[in-house]
């Protein structure tokens, strides 16, 4: 491999592990951000279930007071049944009496449902409370790793950079300028190796004269994808 091919390879190399370097101090607020969008999520959550159980509680507190007012019907009417002056008013008030406890127990069995459906969201509101108790202390954590590592992966990159910048004395002028356009956008992505004589990118084949140009350590714009192509030894 000529001087120029292994200058290339290691700008590449360099290019690569700038990328990395970079996309791993910009992980750390994309994980902050990710983590804070899901304690706003479960707040909402929270928030649903504590408007889904006031209304779970209204309703039993309706059914409740329905049932209190039918069990003091039941009252009048047994007492009124006990009063009968005749037969014919007996069985009146005896149906009267089997229809509105028939009623009663309805209302009973639907307030006890209601108390259920009321203990269930209970049990799920604290669930969703100690999830939002840890999320928000993952994002404590999370901070304090990012502010740890950041001053080293910014020291990290200035030093990439500053090699990277050397590095590029080995693209020729007459491609520089595409070079850095990409470079600048892509990163790494702006370089591609060729392998079997043609673009390990895009997979276009090199003419002839490119191959050789590559063989001999010379760079090369890839004609379809743009990008600047180098050969690794066999």
């Amino acid at each position: 491999m000529t001087s120029r091919a292994e200058d290339l390879r290691k700008l590449h190399q360099l290019l690569q592990e700038l990328d990395r370097q970079k996309n791993e101090l910009q992980s750390g607020p994309r994980r902050i951000k990710m983590q804070e969008q899901a304690v706003v999520k479960l707040e909402g959550q929270i928030a649903t279930q504590k408007d889904a159980l006031t209304q779970l509680q209204k309703a039993a507190d309706q059914k409740n007071l329905s049932y209190k007012s039918l069990q003091q019907k039941l009252l009048d009417l047994q007492v009124k049944l006990n009063q009968a002056a005749s037969n014919r008013e007996y069985e009146i008030l005896k149906g009267q009496l089997a229809t509105e406890q028939e009623g009663s127990g309805k209302i009973e069995e639907e307030y006890l449902g209601l108390l259920e459906q009321i203990d269930a969201g209970k049990l799920k509101s604290q669930e969703l409370q100690k999830q939002l108790e840890a999320a928000k202390a993952t994002i404590v954590k999370t901070r304090e790793a990012v502010t740890a590592t950041e001053p080293g992966l910014k020291q990290a990159i200035a030093a990439l950079t500053a090699q990277v910048r050397d590095a590029e004395a080995c693209i020729p002028s007459s491609i520089s300028d595409n070079y850095r356009r990409r470079s600048q956008v892509d990163g790494a992505a702006a370089m591609a190796v060729v392998e079997d004589d043609a673009c390990s990118e895009c997979q276009v084949e090199l003419s002839p004269q490119h191959c050789v140009a590559v063989r001999a350590g010379t760079p090369i714009q890839c004609r379809e994808c743009g990008r600047i192509l180098y050969q690794l030894p066999k």
